[in-house]
């Protein structure tokens, strides 16, 4: 809801938490992917849903990997 409000600060706090409190949850770290790419920072969206793919070798992290490679 942060993104949609156009609060990037907000958001990505509240991305940090959810990592804070859930390490080892794919589903975070590829939130925290879409605060990055939804800002411009690929490199940063390619870091985290590489983590979320290391937690959870789903085809969608694999897929989305590859899209934030360019290939």
């Amino acid at each position: 809801m942060s993104m949609d409000m156009d609060q990037p600060e907000k958001t990505k706090f509240y991305f940090e938490q959810g990592i804070k409190y859930y390490p080892n949850s794919a589903n975070t770290y590829d939130s925290l992917a879409d605060y990055y790419e939804r800002t411009g920072d690929k490199a940063s969206a390619l870091q985290a849903v590489t983590k979320a793919y290391e937690l959870n070798p789903d085809p969608y992290y694999k897929e989305r990997m590859e899209s934030l490679k360019g290939n």
